[in-house]
């Protein structure tokens, strides 16, 4: 999937949150076509999509209105009916107008707006006002935000804390493809069963054939981290093939109870050294 971002960020600050909000797509292999609409000497007439699926608009609060030159420039943006996201920073005052304005703005050039997000900066003159920002702990909610749990190239709603549901492919079972749900299973056939997967305008091909189905070669596995908040999980990279985990849980050796102290029953006894392989 190929992003479109348009930046307007003369310091610099909009320009980090934006990269910070689109890390994990980056991640997963979404190329990306970046426009800094701060550029004296760019061309903004005509601004297509070219051959982008979606679109980044990133602009700093002005007094809570679109800066006069990013409004001028976006005017020339040939949306498409694309699905466009809305980056507002700001330094010390209110960005609901700005969010407003943008979104006014990308429904009047033909995009489709599914999400909206505001993100605190280094105010570009009165440099006390969110001095540092964004930093480590914005940079890891606008990731959140930033639709980092798999598929990365559909939108789900779905968030770290409320994914799915999701059906987990099994060897010998065969699936219906369709729009919605070829982006959850196309890295199992692709990347895992060394398979080609094209979508083309008369339907999806596999191999070269046109099919709607596929049966899968290998069980998969669901990996969920003991941290919900902090671990780099299935969520986040997606099922994980049979010839990809590597060893076997043997015994458990401690058990703790998160819930209770050290002289109300922490420790598990009853788990302690038992056999689990």
């Amino acid at each position: 999937m190929n992003i479109l971002r348009l930046i307007f960020s003369p310091t610099g600050g909009t320009q980090r949150a934006a990269d910070d909000l689109c890390a994990p797509w980056a991640a997963q292999g979404l190329s990306r076509r970046d426009v800094d609409l701060t550029d004296p000497d760019g061309s903004f007439d005509p601004l297509p999509l070219g051959d982008a699926e979606g679109v980044l608009i990133a602009i700093p609060s002005y007094g809570g209105r679109v800066p006069a030159l990013a409004v001028q420039r976006l005017a020339h943006l040939q949306g498409g009916g694309a699905p466009c996201v809305l980056l507002c920073t700001y330094g010390n005052r209110a960005y609901d107008d700005t969010l407003l304005e943008m979104a006014d703005l990308a429904a009047q050039q033909g995009l489709n707006v599914i999400a909206a997000v505001a993100a605190a900066t280094e105010h570009s003159i009165v440099r006390r006002f969110g001095a540092g920002r964004p930093d480590a702990q914005d940079a890891r909610e606008l990731a959140a935000y930033g639709g980092d749990v798999y598929p990365l190239n559909l939108y789900t709603r779905w968030t770290r804390d409320d994914y799915g549901p999701v059906w987990i492919p099994a060897k010998g079972a065969t699936i219906t493809l369709t729009e919605d749900n070829l982006p959850i299973y196309s890295r199992c056939i692709e990347a895992y069963e060394g398979n080609t997967l094209e979508q083309r305008e008369d339907g999806i091909y596999i191999n070269g054939q046109k099919t709607d189905t596929y049966t899968f070669r290998m069980d998969y596995y669901w990996m969920m981290g003991d941290n919900r908040h902090n671990s780099l999980d299935s969520r986040y990279w997606g099922f994980v093939p049979e010839d990809h985990v590597v060893g076997k849980p043997l015994v458990v050796w401690l058990s703790l109870d998160k819930d209770r102290g050290w002289l109300d029953g922490k420790i598990r006894w009853s788990r302690l050294f038992k056999w689990v392989g």
